[in-house]
């Protein structure tokens, strides 16, 4: 069973492929041509498993999902490997291996048929990074001795790398905002110069159910207080701009257009206090049960984690 996800990238991006829509457009989007023409991609469906045990945690979280295999009653499984290590290592291939043999294991373990299990390797850290293969990882190997040496392919797709004009190219407005939110999520100032990129070409059916997550991952990482940000939400779309203030209940909705219409010093603080003092308990609620974190929730409100707690406890939440 998976364990705890404390890594703010990962717990976004498993918040996204969690909808198989999203999921199947990122696959869509990034698997070889010759797998997708394999594969029945309409079959797809997410797995409440995953294979990544405490020998992994400290480099993988995973998604795994199945579909049917075209024009066959067979099934592959498809396994998203966030790779969250702050150490970038030339093993890694080692390490997906190991993740492999797992999850076979665990296949046969279970008394199930053996399904091919395709790895995506999604990195997006700041460090350049290629992924070797094993038999580039042997200085010296003898052409008699490579049948003997397990080689696989894995999908790698490394978002920093990515350029932005093909992630523009992306045709899934979601997905090319998640995208590019990952690429600079270690650049705050790079993030605040996008907003109008990442949230103003948003498509309200593609973004409807799943713009929070990006929100509350765009915001943990931009500071929220930036008056220039409350300056950029003004020129948003009207329904993507109500989707974001929506996401942070009466909080942001307050900050923010109070200080737009006073345009008094320090007026988006001055919002969000007001809006605390209102509507405090109904937000903590109400992030709480969207997956918030308990960190994060204590960062908008302004008040302290065993605050928090404190006030989730009283209501049975926790």
């Amino acid at each position: 069973m998976p364990g705890p996800i404390n890594n703010i990238h990962d717990k976004f991006f498993k918040a996204l492929v969690a909808d198989i829509g999203f999921a199947r457009e990122f696959l869509s989007q990034f698997l070889p041509t010759e797998v997708k023409d394999i594969i029945d991609l309409s079959s797809l469906t997410s797995q409440q498993y995953g294979f990544v045990n405490q020998h992994l945690q400290e480099y993988f979280v995973d998604a795994v999902f199945c579909c049917h295999l075209q024009n066959h009653s067979e099934e592959c499984l498809i396994s998203i490997l966030l790779e969250h290590k702050s150490q970038i290592e030339k093993q890694t291939s080692l390490q997906v291996l190991g993740y492999l043999a797992q999850a076979y294991l665990n296949q046969w373990q279970n008394g199930k048929k053996l399904q091919p299990i395709i790895p995506i390797v999604y990195y997006h850290g700041a460090r350049k990074w290629q992924m070797y293969s094993i038999v580039d990882l042997m200085s010296v190997l003898p052409t008699a001795l490579k049948p003997y040496i397990p080689d696989f392919e894995s999908v790698f797709i490394d978002v920093a790398r990515m350029n932005d004009e093909s992630i523009f190219a992306l045709q899934h407005t979601l997905l090319r905002a998640a995208v590019l939110t990952q690429k600079y999520s270690r650049d705050p100032k790079a993030l605040l110069d996008r907003i109008q990129t990442i949230f103003g070409t948003l498509s309200p059916q593609e973004a409807r159910n799943l713009l929070p997550p990006l929100v509350v991952y765009y915001f943990e990482i931009v500071d929220i207080r930036d008056e220039k940000l409350v300056e950029l939400l003004a020129e948003l779309p009207p329904m993507i701009k109500s989707d974001i203030m929506s996401t942070y209940d009466q909080i942001i909705q307050k900050g923010i257009e109070k200080g737009i219409e006073k345009g008094i010093e320090k007026g988006i603080e001055k919002g969000i206090e007001k809006g605390i003092a209102q509507k405090q308990k109904d937000v903590i609620l109400n992030a709480h049960k969207s997956g918030v974190s308990l960190d994060l929730i204590a960062n908008i409100v302004g008040i302290t984690v065993e605050e928090v707690k404190q006030i989730l406890n009283q209501t049975g939440q926790i």
